[in-house]
């Protein structure tokens, strides 16, 4: 039904790319409230529906930017390290809100990598989130990381950004910085005024509009807006996925599989095969007849007889 399904959208440039591409994109999870669809991955209903795509298997590729409020570095006081990725205090209020978030997100893709769907999950450099048992699991399964730099796809931010992911095509595409000059860099930090905004758009490459799709205002917190992808790196990203859409699959590279039980300290490099999708295993079923889930659904009912017509007639359809 979709290629792609974005978790916590954000400014949606990962799901917009793809779609401009042709790609058939669900509407994803978000909790912004100018969106026409607004979901709480909190709420158990929203949690259940993606988790039913999941297992139907009925989106190709995932993509989560879990909220590193608390995970990433900017943080002060820091409530998790690398040690404990838990938290400190696993039961102070904001430390247990976004474990919960990270536990169902990755939940969701656990599912979908158990169907032999495509998954990523993304975080800033620093981030401790990849330390939660859960996402080691994933590493475990095949998933490696892959870092990109934003500067080097046009950004004037020095955004190290790292995924965990099991997509070979996004290990062809990592950057690092090779900037050059005094200040070659956008600080985050603060908010937008209107002599930086003059000035962070004189720094893009080539232009505010070709990176990030719009432009900062005076007064938007600067962390905000620097969340977003640069456009370059998230339509490289999607011509993978409509080559791998089309069959033309890549293997993993070694080298990604040994770097990254290095870094997530895993007793051995990942040696599983990845799961393949299965999409195209099962022959169409031609229209005029119903899918199974429409006899489980009625025998998992406990129809009664309502009331009863007697026809002159056989061959009559009858109706529950």
């Amino acid at each position: 039904l979709y290629d792609c399904l974005e978790i916590f959208r954000g400014t949606g440039n990962w799901s917009s790319e793809h779609a401009a591409l042709g790609l058939a994109v669900h509407e994803g999870a978000d909790i912004d409230p100018a969106r026409l669809v607004c979901r709480d991955l909190l709420q158990d209903s929203v949690a259940r529906e993606l988790l039913a795509l999941a297992a139907r298997r009925v989106v190709r590729e995932w993509h989560s930017g879990v909220p590193c409020t608390s995970f990433g570095t900017l943080r002060r006081p820091r409530v998790r390290s690398r040690t404990e990725p838990w938290g400190f205090d696993p039961f102070e209020k904001v430390t247990a809100l976004h474990n919960r978030l990270a536990l169902r997100s990755c939940f969701i893709l656990s599912v979908a990598l158990q169907q032999g769907q495509h998954i990523s999950v993304e975080q800033p450099s620093g981030s401790v989130l990849f330390r939660l048992n859960c996402y080691r699991r994933l590493a475990e399964r095949g998933c490696v990381l892959s870092k990109f730099c934003f500067c080097a796809y046009g950004s004037p931010f020095l955004k190290r950004s790292v995924w965990l992911h099991n997509k070979p095509w996004l290990c062809d595409l990592e950057r690092g910085c090779s900037c050059t000059g005094a200040s070659p860099h956008f600080t985050v930090q603060g908010t937008f005024t209107h002599a930086s905004v003059s000035l962070f758009k004189k720094m893009c490459k080539p232009s505010c509009e070709a990176v990030y799709g719009r432009e900062p205002k005076a007064g938007q917190s600067v962390a905000t807006f620097s969340g977003a992808y640069p456009r370059g790196l998230v339509r490289r990203m999607a011509s993978g996925s409509m080559r791998a859409g089309a069959g033309q699959q890549q293997r993993m590279p070694a080298e990604a599989l040994s770097r990254t039980a290095a870094t997530l300290d895993l007793e051995c490099a990942p040696t599983r095969p990845l799961p393949q999708p299965v999409f195209d295993q099962f022959e169409q079923r031609p229209w005029f007849e119903d899918p199974e889930w429409i006899a489980e659904i009625c025998q998992s009912k406990e129809f009664r007889l309502k009331f009863l017509y007697r026809f002159k007639r056989p061959g009559h359809i009858t109706v529950m």
